[in-house]
């Protein structure tokens, strides 16, 4: 009768190959839908934020239903951040693109990750104020609210932890900022896009770069979409 001991090896090595990384795609997930992890999202190697994504991607025997309706895939993702009401109003935005950028900068330079995040759209502002009207609520770039959200976010949080970790423990001079000539219409709000921001680090000279994404601008109040960026 064969022994059982390599069976029981081999489990061994099964489990402890396995284990960290089911650990890691629960606080990467977690930390898509809490600000207050940013900071350590911004702590992580490289290596260690491309893995995140990686988790975040959909996986081979992931079953999407094509079939849905907007409506339920709608449904669905309200579910996802417990039902809350249909929003009307941006929360905690600024009332022009210039404070936004002003506060953006006031909180890269304290590495306050909440007040970074509380400048961006929330997932329900997404769903509600921006996805409706937006590209990817039609073809040819339909994806569901989910898949869009996903994608902002991923990439937002990529050029997040790029900004945190280019400025650290800065003084930066804010100078200006400008973003295209003309914005694009979403339902009854608009983008601002191809934005960069003019600033001089310590006793530096100017320098121009892209720090984050699209401006959104809904009934007087402006949030970001996210912090993409090039850096």
């Amino acid at each position: 009768m064969r022994s059982p001991a390599p069976l029981l090896f081999l489990c061994t090595l099964l489990v402890a190959a396995c284990s960290p990384r089911d650990t890691t795609s629960a606080e990467t997930r977690a930390a898509l839908e809490r600000g207050r992890e940013l900071a350590r999202i911004a702590a992580d190697s490289a290596d260690s934020v491309a893995r995140w994504a990686a988790t975040m991607a959909p996986r081979p025997g992931d079953v999407i239903d094509s079939a849905l309706t907007p409506d339920e895939h709608r449904r669905r993702f309200r579910e996802q951040y417990g039902n809350p009401p249909v929003v009307t109003a941006l929360a905690n935005g600024t009332s022009s693109r210039d404070a936004l950028v002003r506060r953006f900068i006031e909180a890269l330079v304290s590495r306050d990750s909440s007040a970074l995040v509380a400048l961006q759209v929330t997932p329900i502002e997404f769903l509600d104020l921006y996805y409706p009207a937006s590209r990817f609520s039609r073809p040819p770039y339909e994806m569901s609210p989910q898949l869009a959200w996903m994608q902002i976010s991923l990439n937002s949080d990529k050029g997040l932890v790029r900004v945190l970790r280019r400025f650290t423990n800065p003084t930066i001079r804010y100078i200006e900022h400008g973003c295209a000539a003309e914005a694009t219409a979403i339902g009854a709000g608009r983008v601002w896009e191809d934005c960069t921001v003019t600033f001089a680090v310590d006793s530096g000279p100017p320098e121009t770069h892209d720090l984050f994404g699209g401006i959104f601008e809904y009934v007087g109040q402006f949030k970001f979409l996210g912090y993409s960026n090039s850096m």
